[in-house]
């Protein structure tokens, strides 16, 4: 395992295969009558996600100071429980007050602001180029 970890992570090289993930719905109702009754999940590489979660824990402990204090997930000094007690607020705050509303936020952004992101927080161009590679023709 040694040697495809050293070309993913030293070399930011990432086989094609690696980052193929293949999708897989798991049904939500018995039986599933419709797509909206199966809920899709994309199975990935085992060394991928190994990769994955290498870069994730080295990024920790700077989360707290790169993340707006609204941001909870991934942070280590927050809960699931602050995130509740959040959205409550928010919601009681808009009842009160009908011109306060609540923003949508989507899990997916241009990957191009977020390495514009790395290099203004200063993270190396070696790490920069990894992330890069990660996401670079990943397909499922």
């Amino acid at each position: 395992m040694l040697a495809p970890f050293n070309q993913m992570y030293l070399d930011g090289r990432i086989m094609e295969q690696q980052k193929h993930g293949i999708v897989v719905c798991i049904p939500k109702t018995d039986p599933p009558t419709t797509p909206a009754d199966c809920r899709p999940i994309i199975l990935l590489n085992t060394d991928y996600k190994i990769l994955a979660l290498i870069i994730a824990n080295g990024l920790r402990p700077t989360l707290s100071d790169l993340l707006h204090r609204s941001q909870y997930s991934g942070v280590p000094s927050s809960t699931i429980f602050d995130a509740v007690t959040t959205v409550r607020e928010a919601l009681a705050c808009s009842t009160m007050h009908p011109f306060v509303g609540l923003d949508s936020r989507f899990d997916r952004f241009a990957h191009t602001y977020l390495f514009r992101m790395l290099k203004t927080y200063g993270y190396s161009m070696r790490f920069n180029t990894l992330i890069q590679a990660i996401y670079d023709q990943a397909f499922s």
